[in-house]
């Protein structure tokens, strides 16, 4: 009996354990401060692998199941303020906007180091995607 109230007792007094802080948001000062290789999904069961040159290369390959892979690719520039980046695609065959696909205004919605989420305007829209950085990609 003093043992089951003992565990009571304890179990009454126990607080639970604090939640850990969300991980603090990086300052971007260049594309070099998100380089490397992230990865995502979607509700389609589409994969993204994107990859960010310091220099501001872009190369994102989507697995789009059996619809086949496609690929973006271009170059990030600074916008007119940071953390917003213009895009402008050389090769574009996930869209129907030609090979080349014109340019595209990229908002850093957020940065952690491990966690990169971008935004960017789709027709009316702005789709916010996240991506985690590739477990072989470092900082």
């Amino acid at each position: 009996m003093r043992l089951v109230l003992a565990a009571l007792f304890l179990c009454a007094c126990a607080q639970k354990a604090k939640p850990k802080p969300p991980p603090a948001e990086i300052a971007i000062e260049g594309t070099a401060t998100f380089a490397g290789t992230w990865l995502t999904n979607d509700d389609l069961d589409w994969y993204y692998r994107l990859t960010v040159a310091p220099d501001g290369r872009l190369d994102l390959t989507v697995d789009r199941g059996k619809l086949g892979p496609c690929e973006q690719r271009g170059q990030l520039v600074p916008g007119k303020s940071l953390p917003t980046f213009i895009l402008t695609l050389d090769k574009d065959t996930c869209t129907e906007t030609g090979p080349t696909g014109g340019s595209l205004a990229v908002g850093i919605a957020s940065y952690t180091g491990n966690q990169l989420v971008l935004a960017y305007g789709v027709g009316t829209s702005t789709v916010q995607r996240t991506y985690v950085r590739a477990p072989q990609s470092v900082q």
